[in-house]
């Protein structure tokens, strides 16, 4: 009987102690594993950027320009409203591209939209490329 628990023990600890063990080059693969796809993904997001900045430039070129403020140029566009795309922002498509909108600096009530509503909008894009609405209201 002792020499049972023994044994138990032994095949226990054993079966541990292999299941925390790993080789050198195991670790080195899982890191270039890792940097490759950290690269890729830096990459999907640079180009997800370059397409943001083309489609931004373009529906600036072709919305209408209100004056604003020296360094605030306040476009003026229509779109169709796609609803909060989370706590802050909202999604719009005009003709050219899908924008996504930061609400936090604007005090417009969205309950009174929904999605499919076509909407007039004026919006700012900040040094950081992203789009601030200013306001937004009901096409009539």
């Amino acid at each position: 009987m002792k020499f049972l628990k023994i044994l138990v023990g032994c095949l226990l600890i054993l079966s541990l102690a292999a299941c925390g063990t790993t080789t050198s080059s195991d670790s080195s693969k899982e890191k270039e594993t890792t940097k490759e796809e950290t690269s890729a993904e830096q990459d999907q997001v640079t180009n997800k950027e370059d397409s943001t900045n083309e489609n931004q430039t373009t529906t600036e070129e072709n919305s209408s320009k209100t004056e604003g403020t020296s360094d605030e140029n306040i476009v003026k566009a229509e779109g169709t409203y796609n609803g909060q795309a989370d706590g802050h922002s909202i999604e719009v498509e005009t003709a050219d591209a899908v924008l996504v909108l930061d609400t936090l600096e604007s005090n417009v009530n969205l309950d009174q939209f929904k999605s499919g509503d076509k909407i007039t909008f004026e919006y700012i894009a900040n040094e950081d490329g992203q789009n601030i609405l200013k306001s937004i209201e009901l096409q009539k």
